[in-house]
This record gives C-alpha cells, sequence and structure tokens, in this order.
C-alpha cells in the first residue's frame, strides 16, 4: 500500500492557489507529527482537538493523532458557541490546533476550555506555528504500538437536540469502514479515482474517503475553506476530478455555475450525495447535463457513517425509472445488517410496504455514546442501532427511506412522510426546494406547512402546487399552507433545520 501510495498525489486549494504532493511525502511529515504529538505529551488515548476546514495541515493532524495512539477530535466551527465549548469540555482534550481563519471568538472558545493547555494555529497565516511543532518531532522517534481495538476518533453529532453526543471510532471499525467504501458497491474507489471530498474533515471522518484514497492510492483533492458551487467546480476542472461527495445544497450550486460554464465538469464520472434527501430533479439535470452519475448515500455519524448506497440494481425489472433508485438509501452494504421495527416491538417484513424504524448492526457501528450513560441507554435495542428513521424494505433488500420520525406529520390519525411530500412540492417546474413541517390543527391534530424557494423569475401559485401534487400523492398529504422564503435554514451539517422552521410563525 505504501509504494501504491507514494505515486499518487494530493491537491489542496487555498486563499493562495493550489499545491500539490505526493502522498509520499504527505506519510513522512504524518510519521513526523505523530512523533512530534508524542514529545509533546501526548499519551496513548488522549484526545486531540482540530478545529479546521479540509486542508493539508488538517489531513495530516487527521492521520497522524490515531497514529500517536491518540483520539483525533475534530470540532465543527460551523455550530453555536454553547455546543462548541461543551464539546470541548465533555471531550477534555489538552491540545488544540486551530486554523488561523477560524473566527476569533472561537478561537477564544478554545483558550478558555479548562481542558486545553496547548492551542497550535496553522493555515496560510501562520504556518510557521505549525511547522514549528512538527519540527519537534522525529522520524526515527519510536511510536506506541497500536491496538486496533484503540479509539481513534471522537465525532460528535451536530445536536439538533439537547447536547452534541461523542461517538468513538476505533482503529478497527475505520478501516472495516474505508474497505466498504471501496468496494464496486459502496463508492467504487480506486487507484483510477481523483477523489475530492467537499464533505468536512469534521464531518463523519469525511464519510471515509480520505482513508478510503489512501487505500487505493487514489489521488485526494481538498477545496481548503470555500465550498461554494463556483468554487468547487472551478476545482474540479483544474484538478481533473473524477468523483466528489458533498451535501444537496452544494451540488445545486454546482449545478447553476455549470450551466453557464460549459465543459466545467467534463472531468467528473460519479457524485456521492448525502446529509439531506435528494432531490430527483437534481440526479436527472446532472446525467443529462453533464454526464455525471449521482448516487445517493445513507448513514449517520454513529455507523462511521455509510452504511447504504443507492446504486440502481442489476434486476430493475422495470418497476421504477433507474433515476428513481438513486434517491433511495439503496442497499445496505455487506458489513451492515437491518431491521424494521414498528412502535409496540413487532419485526416487520422485507416487502416495500410496512413502514417502521430501521435498526442496524455492524462492526463499524456505535454500541455506545462516548461518558453519556442516559442517551446511550437510548441509543440500542438489544444489539440493534436505534436510527430515528422510519423507513421500509423491498424484497430486494434496498432500503426506503420515508422520513425521520420526529418530523412525520400526524393528521387525522394518519401519517404524512415529509421527506416524501417535500420530493414531489421540488419537483414542480416553479419550486427550487422545499421544506414541509408539522403545524396544530383544531380538527386534525396536525396539518403540513411547506416552505418553498421558488426557481429564479417564478411567484408563488398555490393552486397550481396542489393540482400538481393530487396527481402524485393522497388528497389528504396536500398542504393548505405555503411560506415563500429566500433559502431555507440549515444545520451545521447541511441539513435543512425543521427545529428552525418550526419555531417560526406559521402566519
Amino acid at each position: 500500500m505504501e509504494t501504491v501510495a507514494s505515486t499518487s498525489t494530493l491537491t489542496v486549494s487555498s486563499t493562495s492557489g493550489q499545491t500539490v504532493h505526493r502522498f509520499g511525502e504527505i506519510a513522512q511529515r504524518v510519521r513526523v507529527l505523530a512523533s512530534a504529538l508524542v514529545e509533546n505529551g501526548v499519551k496513548p488515548g488522549d484526545r486531540v482537538v482540530t478545529m479546521a476546514f479540509n486542508t493539508r495541515e488538517h489531513l495530516e493532524l487527521f492521520l497522524a493523532v490515531p497514529l500517536a495512539g491518540a483520539v483525533l477530535q475534530p470540532v465543527n466551527p460551523r455550530l453555536s458557541a454553547s455546543q462548541i465549548s461543551y464539546i470541548l469540555d465533555h471531550g477534555g482534550a489538552r491540545i488544540a490546533f486551530v486554523d488561523s481563519s477560524i473566527e476569533s471568538d472561537l478561537l477564544g472558545l478554545v483558550s478558555a476550555a479548562a481542558s486545553i493547555r496547548q492551542v497550535v494555529r496553522l493555515g496560510d497565516g501562520v504556518a510557521d506555528e505549525y511547522e514549528a511543532f512538527v519540527s519537534t518531532g522525529s522520524a526515527s522517534s519510536v511510536l506506541p504500538e497500536l491496538n486496533e481495538q484503540w479509539a481513534s476518533g471522537l465525532f460528535y453529532t451536530s445536536g439538533t437536540t439537547g447536547h452534541p453526543k461523542g461517538v468513538l471510532y476505533s482503529h478497527r471499525s475505520t478501516l472495516l469502514h474505508a474497505i466498504g467504501t471501496c468496494l464496486v458497491d459502496g463508492y467504487g474507489i480506486s487507484q483510477h479515482e481523483t477523489v475530492l471530498p467537499i464533505v468536512p474533515l469534521f464531518h463523519a471522518n469525511a464519510w471515509g474517503l480520505p482513508h478510503a484514497a489512501g487505500l487505493t492510492g487514489a489521488n485526494l483533492v481538498l477545496p481548503g475553506r470555500d465550498a461554494s458551487g463556483a468554487a468547487t467546480s472551478e476545482l474540479v476542472r483544474s484538478a481533473e476530478v473524477t468523483m466528489l461527495a458533498a451535501v444537496p445544497t452544494v451540488l445545486a450550486e454546482m449545478l447553476v455555475y455549470a450551466g453557464t460554464n460549459p465543459g466545467v465538469l467534463s472531468s467528473l464520472r460519479t457524485i456521492v450525495s448525502g446529509g439531506a434527501p435528494l432531490p430527483l430533479k437534481l440526479v436527472k439535470s446532472f446525467a443529462a447535463d453533464h454526464g455525471v452519475e449521482v448516487i445517493q448515500g445513507w448513514g449517520m455519524t454513529e455507523t462511521s457513517p455509510n452504511v447504504a448506497m443507492s446504486w440502481p440494481p442489476s434486476r430493475n425489472a422495470g418497476l421504477l425509472d433507474p433515476d428513481e433508485y438513486r434517491i433511495q438509501a439503496g442497499r445496505m452494504n455487506m458489513l451492515a445488517d437491518a431491521r424494521i421495527m414498528s412502535p409496540d416491538g413487532v419485526e416487520l417484513p422485507w416487502d416495500g410496504v410496512a413502514a417502521g424504524e430501521i435498526q442496524l448492526r455492524s462492526p463499524h457501528a456505535a454500541v455506545a455514546y462516548y461518558e453519556n450513560p442516559e442517551a446511550s441507554a437510548e441509543l440500542l435495542d438489544g444489539a440493534w442501532l436505534r436510527t430515528g428513521d422510519l423507513a421500509s424494505i423491498d424484497p430486494s433488500g434496498r432500503v426506503h427511506l420515508r422520513d425521520r420520525i420526529k418530523d412525520l406529520v400526524k393528521s387525522g390519525g394518519e401519517w404524512i412522510p415529509t421527506v416524501e411530500l417535500e420530493a414531489h412540492i421540488s419537483s414542480h417546474p416553479d419550486v427550487e426546494d422545499a421544506a414541509v413541517v408539522a403545524i396544530v390543527d383544531e380538527r386534525w391534530g396536525e396539518r403540513p406547512l411547506a416552505w418553498l424557494v421558488m426557481r429564479a423569475g417564478a411567484t408563488l401559485d398555490p393552486d397550481s402546487i396542489r393540482a400538481h401534487l393530487l396527481e402524485l400523492v393522497p388528497r389528504w398529504w396536500v398542504p393548505e399552507q405555503y411560506r415563500v422564503v429566500d433559502s431555507l435554514p440549515l444545520t451545521p451539517a447541511g441539513k435543512v433545520d425543521k427545529k428552525a422552521l418550526r419555531e417560526r410563525p406559521a402566519n
């Protein structure tokens, strides 16, 4: 593997331009950095905080901290100040590496954390500070002998309800997840790919892509801080990216930019989308306009994260348009098992109709939350991981996600799945994006309220949207109320923030 990786490259984009490195060079720096961590008092099991974007320095820490026997603890700088403070105090790290572009108030939060004793800044503006730290190490130093069961990473959920919860990844679970992503029915990564993870390193191991690239000798491209559609598309062009991974909001921006910049995506073959439902019209536009295949991945921080991919089945039998398979969760990977459970604890059949909470088992799935016994008690149902997702599984083993259980609308005693309803609303030609939440209704208990982002130049015509929906969904699913916004609020993980929408006045 070392020989293969040494011939592949790492391309990094920043405000000062692009730099290209050999992975062999990066491997040597990682070895020295791991030694520097040990020389500076980092011991096996210690947490090491990083607060940075997809940069070379962050990738080096991403690999070096576990190599030193310590636990990588990336912190999402887009979280609220209270969430960041909680994560820092809860993790108990003594050393933190912070990107120099991080706002000064967030840097202050890190410095003020009770356990933090040393803060090292990294990035274009303070390169000497990070390099001075690296120089304290040596390629010949003895590193701790690793145990595959040791923790290698501590990643926190986005904390949409309550405090963020810490999920420990082990060396073993991380390796197994990376191997699974390389399979043809996973991400399909090989030495022939040039991979661009727009998904941040601090978000669930960047979906395992850096490890997968290292395992196979694929070229890796890092976007730095700028993940806009324009910057991403131009990076695809200049680095000849063949595969990228991002949330749908970034992909929608890319599609707009590529529409006025012909050929910018000519090298791109595959996009993996995750973190939020994938609009069908986005899938079709990438395929028709740019020849790019978009695939939905599904998982969660608690599963490292990927457990299913939506590649169209080999035996479709004409049941669905092949593109429609790509917006489902798809088939479970070979290291994950699933079951569907009713609210009263009965396992439901794989008939594609019966819907319940999907629960998972996998060697790269969490069995507890870090230092959080109360949340851990709610995480498992026996040996099965509770996901909080409502789904059905068809006889071929394909998972069809219906909704987050907490987001369902219960109207007149019947459930309305908001994810499915949003997809149908978004298929209206005047609608760019949609989010549905429940509002109180005196007669029915709850009714759906649709928040809409209209296409440029379009205005809201509720009657037109209702007529469109009546051809696609049951009549009682169709919302009576619609609200237009310039954009939908997003969580720090790039998902639509439905909690924020529920708190907005309905009228």
